[in-house]
């Protein structure tokens, strides 16, 4: 009897793109082993793919109701979490003039479909900035959003904050902590196209008085899940 190792990790994140076919199955949860049959739970074919939707057919315990002319298939899923590190990443800060400084970072570009985001935990450390940053108290806005539209503006807005709102910053002889507690869930509409998630900041025009860049490091993690197209 073939057998093979399918280790289910209460966490998310996780992207396979490989078909697996087996006779037993070892789940591993909370660090216990227990085997199950296939046989038990009628499992044939399970197809993960890089959109964390499962294309194979697993039975959940439930009856699904039979009509000419309708099928039912359950999928089994799970959260995706995008963690995204910096590394003495350096921003480009565009001066605008009077309409202040601004730059922008594409982070993700999400599936089509209904996105779910229960959650964005962000820890930013701004390092270094270039010398057209008003170093010593040179104010600045920093959010997460499904656009780029700020070149107008001194702060940030709009489609700017709608995934993390804006958090203020200070800098302090170039250098500044940001956090990012997003908990509570939010739905973004890509049914028609697809979201994306864009990382921006925003100065004072008295505090940037040149195209310069902002160096930063850290992490930000979005939990998201396709709710599904239409």
């Amino acid at each position: 009897m073939k057998k093979l190792f399918l280790i289910i990790l209460l966490i998310t994140g996780f992207s396979y793109s490989q078909m697996i076919q087996t006779e037993v199955i070892y789940l591993v949860e909370n660090y216990e082993f227990a085997e199950i049959n296939a046989d038990d739970i009628n499992v044939e074919t399970i197809i993960l793919t890089d959109d964390s939707n499962i294309s194979g057919e697993i039975t959940n315990g439930a009856t699904h109701a039979t009509a000419t002319g309708m099928t039912n298939v359950n999928y089994v899923g799970g959260l995706n979490q995008t963690v995204i590190t910096f590394t003495d990443y350096a921003m480009v800060i565009t001066d605008a003039v009077a309409a202040g400084g601004h730059g922008t970072l594409k982070l993700i570009d999400f599936p089509e479909g209904i996105i779910r985001i229960p959650s964005v935990i962000g820890d930013i450390g701004i390092t270094a900035v270039g010398a057209g940053i008003v170093s010593a108290d040179g104010q600045f806005d920093m959010a997460l959003g499904t656009a780029t539209t700020l070149t107008d503006a001194e702060e940030l807005g709009n489609a700017n904050v709608t995934i993390a709102a804006k958090v203020d910053g200070t800098l302090s002889t170039g250098a500044d902590d940001i956090d990012f507690a997003i908990t509570t869930s939010q739905d973004e509409d890509g049914h028609t196209a697809s979201t994306d998630v864009w990382l921006s900041v925003a100065f004072l025009a008295e505090d940037c008085t040149a195209t310069t860049t902002m160096t930063f490091s850290g992490t930000i993690v979005i939990t998201w899940h396709n709710m599904g197209d239409y």
